[in-house]
Formats: C-alpha cells, sequence, structure tokens
C-alpha cells in the first residue's frame, strides 16, 4: 500500500506544482513505541518546533485505516470499526478530532514525497500518550489501557445492544438506492458497503425502522430489488430522507424502549426521563451509560445516546461514545473528553431515563437478521418487505425470483384467492381489499406476508371541542396515538404535536380534544398491529363559517 500511495501522492505534487520538501533540510527525530501489539521505530522530522511522521507509519502503529482523497487533499485515520476518528488537510492546518474542528500548530505537508502529520495530535486522537526526549531528540508513542465501563443491569446491557442493531448494521444495496442528506440528493451506490440504518424524515409515511416497520422488514425489502427502498424516490418531498430508516429520536426510543412517539421537541416530556445537567452545566464524572443527550431550538435539534465511557487506570473518564441517528446514515462515534465538551456538552442537556433498568432484552433473532451481511433475494416478495402494512387502494408489488416456469399464490385468511403464472423472474401488481395475505410459490414451504389495512375516521365539531372516533376496520389492530398538525404542513411545527391516548380512549375509539377554534389544521390516528404503527393520511379539520 506504501508504494502505492507514493505513486498517488507524487501524481498530486506534479499535478499541483507543489515542491516536495527534503528530509535532509530537516532535523530528524526517532519514533519509538511502547505497549502495541508490535513495537516499531521509524523516523520523523521537526518541523515550527513540532515533530512530523508519515501519516502510513502511525497508522499502523494505531492500528488504522489511512485513506487519501486527491480531490480534496484529505488524510482520514479510522479505527478498525471504521470509525473516524481524525481527519486532516493536506498544506493546511485544518484538522478534525472526534468530528470537532481543531487548528494545528503547523501544516500537514508533503516531505519526499510521503504525507508527515504531526505525531502527538493523532496518537492522542487514538488514547496514545506522546513523551518528548530531548536529550535523543526521541518521540515515545505508549498506548493507554482503556478499562470500559459495563452496563450494571439487564436493561442497560439491552439498550445498548438495541443501539447496536441500528449503529453496527452493514448493508449492501442490490440496486442504486435514492437518498437524500440535508437538502442534497444522494445515492446508496449499489454494490458498495455501507454501516448503520439508512436516515429518513418522511414523517407524514410513517416508515421508520423499528417503529412502524421491524428491522426484518426493512431487511427484506433490502433483498428485493423491486422494493420501495430502490424504486420509490422522495427528493424534492422531504429533508434528509430514505424510504424506510431512522430519524435520531427513533433511536433514543428505540434503545431505551419507548413505545410512545416523543418527537425531538417533546422527547423531555417523555415519562421517567429527567434532567441531570442543562448543556455546558455538567461533567464527564456526571455520565453514565445510556444517559440522552438532548437539544431543541437555537438551531440544533437532536437526540443521541450515550453507548460507552472509557476510563484510564485513574478511573478518569478518558472517551465518550455516542450513538445517534444522523444524515445519511445511524453512527456510533467516540470522543475524547475535550472533543465531547466542545460539540456535545456545550450544546446540549443530559437526561437519564429513569427506566433504563427495565429495558427487556431485545430480539436477539434480529441481530442474526441484522448482522448477517450475506441476506438473499427471496423467492417471492412484495415491495413494502415482509410483514409489512398497505393502506387499502395502495398498490401492492408482488416479484418472484426463481427462474423457471412458476405460479405464485396470493392466500388470504388461508385460502388461495388468485393463482398467477409467471415465467422465470418477474413482478405484477394488485390492489387488494383489506386482509391478511400471504404469498409464495406454489409448491414452496417460504411465503411472505403482509396487511392490507382499511381504518374508519370521522370527526365532530361542538364549538371548540373536535370528537374524532376512529376504527381499524380489522380485529388485530388497536389506536396507537393521535398526532395533530399545522395546517398545510405534513411534518414540521405540530400544532399540538402527538397525543398520548388513555386506555378508555383507546379501547372505545372515541378521543375527545380541545382546540383553537381559528385554527384548521389536520389530523391523524395511528394503529398497531404484529407488524407495526400504521397510519392513514392526514385529515383536515374545517370550521364553519
Amino acid at each position: 500500500m506504501k508504494k502505492l500511495l507514493s505513486v498517488i501522492l507524487v501524481a498530486v505534487i506534479l499535478l499541483s506544482c507543489v515542491p516536495a520538501i527534503s528530509v535532509s533540510a530537516l532535523e530528524t527525530v526517532s519514533i519509538i513505541t511502547k505497549n502495541t501489539s508490535e513495537e516499531l521505530s521509524f523516523s520523523g522530522v521537526l518541523k515550527g518546533g513540532r515533530t512530523l511522521v508519515p501519516a502510513e507509519d502511525i497508522a499502523k502503529v494505531l492500528e488504522a485505516t489511512l485513506t487519501f482523497n486527491e480531490e480534496t487533499k484529505t488524510v482520514t485515520i479510522a479505527a478498525k470499526d471504521r470509525t473516524i476518528i481524525c481527519t486532516l488537510v493536506l498544506d493546511s492546518t485544518e484538522a478534525k478530532r472526534h468530528g470537532s474542528k481543531y487548528t494545528l500548530d503547523v501544516p500537514v505537508q508533503m516531505i519526499d514525497s510521503e504525507i508527515m502529520v504531526p505525531v502527538r495530535f493523532v496518537a492522542e486522537s487514538f488514547s496514545y500518550t506522546v513523551d518528548w526526549v530531548s536529550e535523543t531528540k526521541t518521540v515515545i508513542i505508549t498506548k493507554i489501557n482503556l478499562i470500559p465501563d459495563a452496563p450494571d443491569s439487564e436493561g442497560k446491557k439491552a439498550v445498548i445492544a438495541r443501539a447496536r442493531q441500528l449503529t453496527e448494521f452493514t448493508f449492501t444495496p442490490l440496486k442504486d438506492m435514492p437518498a437524500m442528506s440535508g437538502s442534497e440528493r444522494i445515492t446508496f451506490e449499489a454494490g458498495k458497503e455501507y454501516k448503520g440504518i439508512p436516515y429518513t424524515n418522511c414523517e407524514s409515511n410513517d416508515k421508520y425502522v423499528g417503529e412502524n416497520v421491524s428491522l426484518e422488514t426493512f431487511i427484506s425489502a433490502l433483498a428485493n430489488p423491486d422494493s420501495v427502498l430502490y424504486t420509490k424516490d422522495l427528493y424534492g418531498q422531504y429533508n434528509g430522507s430514505t424510504y424506510y430508516g431512522v430519524v435520531c429520536n427513533c433511536v433514543a426510543r428505540y434503545s431505551l424502549d419507548i413505545k410512545s412517539r416523543y418527537s425531538t421537541e417533546k422527547f423531555l416530556s417523555t415519562p421517567g426521563m429527567k434532567v441531570i445537567g442543562r448543556k455546558g452545566k455538567y461533567t464527564a464524572d456526571d455520565i453514565e451509560l445510556c444517559d440522552v443527550l438532548h437539544a431543541y431550538g437555537s438551531g440544533t435539534n437532536h437526540v443521541a445516546l450515550i453507548t460507552g465511557l472509557l476510563r484510564n487506570e485513574a478511573g478518569e473518564v478518558v472517551r465518550i461514545e455516542v450513538s445517534e441517528g444522523v444524515k445519511p446514515s445511524c453512527k456510533r462515534r467516540t470522543f475524547d473528553v475535550e472533543s465531547f465538551f466542545k460539540g456535545f456538552g456545550a450544546k446540549y442537556t443530559l437526561l437519564r431515563y429513569d427506566y433504563v433498568d427495565t429495558v427487556p432484552a431485545h430480539n436477539t433473532e434480529f441481530d442474526n437478521l441484522v448482522f448477517d451481511e450475506n441476506y438473499k433475494t427471496p423467492e417471492v416478495a412484495v415491495d413494502y418487505g415482509n410483514k409489512s402494512n398497505y393502506l387499502e387502494g395502495q398498490t401492492t408489488v408482488i416479484s418472484s425470483f426463481v427462474e423457471g416456469q412458476n405460479s405464485v399464490q396470493i392466500i388470504k385468511d388461508d385460502i388461495v384467492i388468485e393463482e398467477v403464472e409467471v415465467n422465470g423472474v418477474s413482478k405484477f401488481e394488485r390492489t387488494l381489499s383489506k386482509g391478511y395475505y400471504k404469498v409464495k410459490l406454489a409448491g414452496s414451504d417460504e411465503y411472505t406476508e403482509f396487511c392490507v389495512c382499511k381504518p374508519e375516521i370521522s370527526y365532530t365539531l361542538d364549538g371548540n371541542v373536535i370528537t374524532i372516533t376512529a376504527s381499524s376496520g380489522d380485529e388485530k389492530s388497536k389506536i396507537h396515538h393521535l398526532d395533530f398538525r399545522a395546517p398545510g404542513d405534513d411534518i414540521w411545527m405540530p400544532l399540538a404535536s402527538i397525543q398520548e391516548l388513555s386506555d378508555e380512549e383507546i379501547a372505545s375509539g372515541i378521543i375527545e380534544r380541545k382546540v383553537n377554534k381559528n385554527f384548521s389544521g389536520n389530523f391523524k390516528v395511528s394503529f398497531e398491529n404484529e407488524y407495526g404503527i400504521w397510519t392513514h393520511p392526514m385529515i383536515k379539520i374545517e370550521f364553519k363559517k
């Protein structure tokens, strides 16, 4: 790799007409490593009172991955788990450590066709100590033995395991998958491996992984090249979306097993959620595993989860791991204490969930799906994925992936209602009435199941009181929550946001709320069955004048 990297870097120098500095013109420094898996010795140089070393050599010491982007002249050094620890820019003092910006004392530079980086900044980014012995002009790099905090309850173990499902899941799209990152249109490219459940903000679609759709449903859609993940492009409709995915508060709620849907704005209202420290008013000693980081307003709207704390031998916290839903995919990032408080600590309130120790064990069957990279195209599939919910009137795309002459059976209530002849890999569409269905190849034991839903919703107005009558339309789905939205707006600025419902309201399907008489907004009722939460389209509230 070193030879190849050197060739690339020489090409960059020639193209940019930047002459390489000769090491012979600089004072040489010896580099010695200690307490690492492989003790190495190599040379660096003194420049501006700082020691620079070859990027490739220091990456080897740190057992890290080194990449160089020719277009941006960016050096990226990542840990074994592909977490980016630091980035530096050639011919610049611009750098990042754990996502936070830093200014170096001397720029990263090319010397004898090698990218030379500051040894202290890079090594300390990976929790190594750097000592300078002036008498011998030697730098000693020593690995710090870090001790992780262990979860002290089964509930906390479950929380961390759930967060790992969302942040550590790896997938390789079968076809290009349309997505957005902010307002920018992006693509998850076919054949390229990605890490973390995708981010989505398609709130009116209600297709959140772990809530509206199960991990099983999401993964089965990934394995179907005809699924909505590949065929539904939300560009221009929502800010930062794929068809299925998570938002930041969804990651925290799924990990903490919070059943009710609390938006980022309302997250502090979650029963059992209490403030440990306001932004800028707490220290590393105040943080515990599974604590929540929360910010809303002033341009920062986000929820994240503490999933790791690493201490040195003196018991001091030196690394803080954060799991979060960010664009374009969920991430698990580790920060040193300085970087953490420079970013999160200054802007985020620290919260603790009173019921964290009672979070139930996660579904280990999902682990087999999430962490098995060899998911395969099924024999037969539907475009929303196995165990999914459609609304009556929506088209179901049924695909067959087995070569040769076959027939696909559509089964409702264990009765074959239609058998469709297919010749090899093919697909066809059906618009089905409400009910629970299976599709399978004739003679096969494998099948895909799904539900077609048809709720019955009405409302009346008496002064400023709205009475909503709601029924799921089937015996297996029950009401989950009510959601008010501002006029003409399906996504942002919830007027009253999500309404928690009493057991009586859920059982009767009759919900009464007071609303502003001048308000002419929207509402929707969400239902839940064994496949997840499903929602009907927004209904506009109209006051008669």
